[in-house]
């Protein structure tokens, strides 16, 4: 698969996960910094791992209204271990792990050689470029086509 069509099916899963209220569980710092520059329809709670224990994410999450939840943990064994850790904890706390777009994310990060999530700011600028059309969309002319037809 070329480039551009990882990126575009990258953008899609984005948009679709951004498309209601989502946490993004990241490890570190440049993570967060990385996964802020991405464009988003819905703005996500983006919480690090590293610097809140398990107990204190979940406070944040109920705080925050938040029930759907996805984990980029860094794509390497201690980010393997730190996603079917939290994986576990949240499932059992009643939050939806969105398991499903992590490992497309995954595989699609893996086919672009990025294995750290802070790997996604080297294409954030193409990302942007095609997301925006799209969040536009979504937000302002899809509910008023929806309103049109109903």
């Amino acid at each position: 698969m070329r480039r551009d069509e990882l990126l575009e099916k990258i953008c899609d899963i984005w948009l679709k996960v951004t498309s209601e209220k989502v946490a993004i569980l990241v490890e570190g710092r440049n993570d967060k910094i990385a996964i802020k520059e991405l464009p988003s329809i819905v703005e996500p709670e983006i919480i690090e791992t590293q610097v809140h224990k398990f107990e204190i994410i979940v406070r944040k999450l109920k705080r925050k209204g938040v029930k759907r939840v996805l984990i980029l943990s860094d794509f390497d064994k201690k980010g393997a271990i730190i996603n079917k850790r939290l994986e576990n904890f949240l499932k059992k706390e009643g939050f939806v792990v969105l398991e499903c777009e992590r490992n497309k994310l995954w595989f699609l990060f893996h086919q672009l050689k990025i294995n750290h999530i802070e790997g996604i700011k080297r294409y954030s600028h193409i990302i942007k470029e095609q997301l925006p059309f799209s969040i536009y969309y979504k937000k302002y002319c899809s509910k008023s086509i929806d309103n049109q037809v109903h």
